[in-house]
């Protein structure tokens, strides 16, 4: 009886965790996952196996059902609520509003994951393929994962794109796209808020700052994609409407004299005669001397030409009359590469000038990566084909490959030593001992500069387009490139000073 009595004595007040869940209407899993969050106050354990709680706990696990339920707060919040030890008026709409959260809103019930494709109608392999993106993210829960009504419109925006002809690859980049970018603004947002508004203000100024800030920048945001949009595509115009003048200057040689050789005698590439090529003019010929043949020269040289004069068709033919199997067949294809550019740039029609830019960018993945191509033949290749992907608009995402073509050419251009006669702008020998290739090889280097420069004052990469032109300033000296540089530099500040 004793020992009977004094256990009796001894139990604690309150209860076990099943009359819990039964008097709040909940699981016992749901208990012990609020328990395991903080939300709920520890209880007392008796046994291994035995607890009582608070009796306390049955409103309060009631309020945290309500604010789940009704305010859709996740429980992160609600636990900062419960332990404010604040009026909870306040506070809760100071947590609805960092949480988006309207009083009006009514976002609908959560949806349990074996349940989602039906609610949604959208196969569950691609919803599993958006979160994974991290387009959706839904909570984990002790019944397994269930999506807020946010992810489920978000779901249905996709379905609702996909029925308009958008292939899902594309929407989970796009969307994936804006959600990195807009990720980043509210990790600012969130920063700025807190350094600038939350000084001596109450929960409600706060809440109130909150919801008069989104409510206007909810309304901001669609302006602003519709301006910048704007302005981007203006900007994609301006380049590609410059497109034919670059191609000129790529092929237009100020130092060097014939840089293709002179201009054969008509009939005489088609013939197979290569007269210049006995002269020793140019350096596609003195790289196709160096690799033991002479095939195709003729016919690039000439190509070339008629490419410097905006012939790009007739470009296209004569270059295509290389021999594809000769050492200066991924030359006569970079070539042809940026001739089909500039042809795509005269292009009428917004939509068929975009598609021939993207369909003339294919022959340039034929001469992408390493080369077969020595010594001289390798260098003009890399230069043309760094120039043909850099004068493109940085739409079609060739401005990170431009670069390490172009950069590893401009890179020479540091250590170039210019005769007297070059640096002083009268150009250099023609006759020298190895064609004037050695000096027409410096020249690649400033122009892949100019190129590098252009390419990312396009860009908006102010700081890394006056690095380039320093580089080029120092190197060509009273050139017309170091000439060019110094104007381009003060076109690129007065640009600079006018987007501030």
């Amino acid at each position: 009886m004793g020992r009977r009595a004094v256990a009796k004595r001894e139990r604690p007040s309150g209860i076990k965790i099943s009359r819990l869940a039964e008097l709040a209407e909940i699981s016992v899993p749901t208990i012990k996952h609020y328990l395991k969050e903080g939300l709920l106050p520890r209880p007392v354990k008796t046994g291994r196996t035995m607890s009582y709680y608070d009796s306390g706990c049955v409103e309060l696990v009631r309020q945290i059902k309500q604010l789940q339920a009704q305010r859709f707060l996740p429980l992160s919040v609600i636990r900062k609520l419960i332990l404010s030890g604040k009026p909870m008026g306040e506070e809760l709409a100071l947590g609805e509003a960092l949480m988006c959260l309207s009083e009006a809103s009514d976002p609908g019930r959560a949806v349990p994951a074996g349940r989602i494709e039906q609610h949604t109608g959208y196969p569950r392999s691609q919803i599993d393929r958006m979160e994974a993106c991290g387009l959706i993210c839904p909570e984990r829960t002790p019944r397994g994962k269930v999506y807020d009504a946010l992810d489920c419109r978000i779901i249905q925006l996709m379905r609702q794109r996909e029925e308009a002809g958008l292939p899902f690859a594309y929407s989970l980049e796009m969307m994936g796209l804006y959600r990195r970018h807009i990720e980043s603004i509210v990790r600012e947002d969130a920063g700025v808020f807190v350094k600038r508004m939350l000084k001596d203000a109450s929960a409600a100024e706060a809440a109130r700052y909150i919801r008069e800030g989104d409510r206007t920048l909810d309304a901001f945001m669609p302006l602003i994609r519709a301006k910048l949009g704007m302005l981007n595509a203006e900007r994609i115009l301006d380049v590609l409407h410059r497109i034919p003048d670059r191609v000129e200057e790529s092929l237009r040689f100020r130092l060097v004299p014939d840089p293709w050789g002179p201009e054969e005698p008509a009939g005489a590439a088609a013939s197979g005669r290569s007269p210049g090529a006995s002269r020793g003019a140019g350096l596609v010929g003195d790289g196709a001397r160096a690799s033991g043949t002479e095939a195709g020269r003729a016919e690039i040289a000439a190509g070339a030409r008629l490419l410097a004069r905006g012939r790009e068709a007739e470009a296209i033919e004569q270059l295509r009359r290389a021999d594809p199997a000769g050492p200066a067949a991924e030359l006569a294809r970079a070539l042809e590469g940026i001739a089909r550019i500039a042809r795509a740039a005269r292009t009428p029609g917004l939509l068929d000038m975009l598609r021939a830019g993207q369909e003339a960018l294919s022959f340039f993945f034929e001469v992408a990566g390493r080369s077969s191509a020595k010594g001289d033949l390798r260098t003009l290749t890399a230069y043309f084909r760094g120039v043909g992907r850099a004068i493109l608009p940085d739409l079609y995402g060739t401005h990170g490959e431009a670069a390490l073509d172009l950069e590893e050419l401009g890179r020479a251009a540091k250590s170039a030593k210019l005769g007297k006669s070059a640096k002083n702008g009268r150009g250099g020998p023609p006759d020298s001992p190895d064609g004037g290739a050695a000096l027409l090889r410096q020249e690649l280097a400033l122009k892949a500069c100019r190129a590098l420069a252009e390419m990312h004052a396009d860009d908006r990469a102010y700081a890394s387009a006056r690095g380039v032109l320093e580089a080029l300033q120092a190197a060509a000296g009273g050139t017309y490139y170091g000439q060019w540089a110094r104007r381009f530099e003060k076109s690129l500040a007065a640009a600079e000073k006018e987007r501030r």
